[in-house]
């Protein structure tokens, strides 16, 4: 942060400096020494600017992509926990996701996984499977995240 500051700092003051002596002495070695000291500030601006830009893009899809696994899983584990919860409760597995949610608004987001792709639930008499379709999207593949009881 420091060096950001100090190349900003710098080249504030290489602009006011080398605007008068521009006008004056255009043809001078200093002149020219120090108009490559301001080109060379000026890359170094556009790269770390686009560097910065590459890195938070670059995080964020990262993010989307593959921690979204994570949150899936933790988010399934829970689920987990309250179809079990139900069953105890009722002798039987909830029809759907809706049903398991009821009127709770925070568990609204248990309708999709964290790549925004609605659960698949199937149930049978004793057993239940929730299956995200995973990164690629596309339901039974190996990478499908899924919870089940047989």
């Amino acid at each position: 942060m420091a060096t950001v500051v100090i190349i900003i700092l710098l080249g504030v003051i290489l602009f006011f400096f080398i605007r008068p002596i521009r006008e004056k002495k255009r043809d001078s070695k200093y002149f020219k020494w120090l108009w490559w000291i301001f080109e060379m500030e000026a890359i170094v601006y556009v790269t770390g600017a686009f560097l910065l830009l590459l890195i938070v893009s670059g995080s964020t899809a990262l993010n989307h992509y593959f921690f979204s696994a994570n949150r899936t899983e933790q988010e399934l584990a829970q689920i987990e926990v309250e179809l079990k919860n139900y069953y105890q409760e009722n002798q039987e597995y909830p029809l759907t996701i809706k049903e398991l949610i009821r009127n709770r608004p925070l568990k609204r987001d248990w309708l999709t996984d964290n790549w925004d792709i609605p659960y698949r639930f199937s149930l049978e008499p004793k057993n239940y499977e929730i299956r995200s379709a995973g990164l690629d999207g596309i339901f039974d593949t190996e990478d499908d995240l899924y919870i089940t009881t047989e």
